[in-house]
């Protein structure tokens, strides 16, 4: 029996010049929009037109879009969606009420880019997370002080650095222990729940200003709870008159408090 052997023969197809292929569309950038947000320039203190034009002038050198506002009716999810980030200038006369401040909010959370000037460090005064978006707060920027109706300290300095000082709402008045560490009680006229709080460094050389500090509270003032600790802090001021640590406590009291106690060493 023969064997039959089947041979599969392959043709060559005449050459064809290759054809050069078109590069693909290069892939259109997404837009920058940034909102630029102050009160009326006219009841402003900084001049928010000028820095207005100045970061047009930016936008046209870098390729990203602007969009004023002077109306808080902005600060919405849908319309914030639209921007890359917000550049606050003062907004002096202007506050978000709490729907237009946790849509800014969850605009940070998710991403958005925040850039303050100058007054914009005067802002939402009330907010204490506000505050820590922009880090710390200048004198004169925040809230009015609690009523303090009694005092008490561990040390003072009379006549003029008394305990009393501490609570006056003058940054040019001061409480002076001439002891390592000391603390210095106020009790409120009403129970407060306490969002921020703020510890000016009052006109003394640089090596009097407190580094470690306890914020407490109290309901009775016989037991202290710790609101917020700090070590090895300092500050930045060139000067140190006037010089602030605005933070916000780790722990806030839920249920207020009627005494807040701050322990302080240099």
């Amino acid at each position: 029996m023969s064997s039959a052997v089947l041979v599969l023969g392959l043709a060559t197809p005449p050459a064809v010049p290759a054809q050069a292929q078109a590069p693909a569309p290069a892939a259109k950038k997404a837009a920058v929009n940034v909102l630029v947000f102050s009160g009326q320039a006219a009841q402003q203190d900084d001049p928010v037109r000028a820095a207005a034009t100045a970061i047009r002038e930016l936008s046209k050198k870098n390729g990203f879009s602007v969009e004023e506002a002077q109306d808080p009716a902005v600060f919405t999810a849908g319309n914030l969606a639209r921007f890359r980030g917000v550049v606050f200038l003062s907004a002096k006369g202007v506050s978000l009420d709490e729907a237009q401040l946790a849509a800014f909010q969850a605009f940070i959370r998710g991403g958005g880019g925040f850039v303050g000037i100058r007054d914009a460090a005067r802002a939402q005064v009330d907010s204490a997370w506000f505050t820590e978006l922009i880090g710390t707060r200048p004198v004169g920027a925040l809230p009015i002080a609690e009523k303090v109706v009694e005092t008490a300290a561990s040390a003072e300095n009379p006549p003029n650095e008394t305990k009393d000082k501490v609570f006056d709402g003058d940054n040019d008045t001061k409480w002076l222990a001439r002891t390592p560490t000391a603390w210095v009680q106020g009790k409120l006229d009403k129970p407060v729940a306490v969002a921020h709080y703020a510890l000016t460094s009052a006109n003394d050389s640089a090596g009097r200003d407190p580094k470690d500090w306890a914020l407490q509270g109290s309901q009775n003032g016989t037991t202290w709870t710790d609101l917020d600790k700090r070590s090895g802090e300092t500050f930045l001021s060139g000067s140190r008159a006037r010089s602030t640590s605005s933070r916000t406590p780790r722990r806030t009291s839920t249920t207020g408090s009627t005494s807040p106690r701050t322990a302080v060493s240099p």
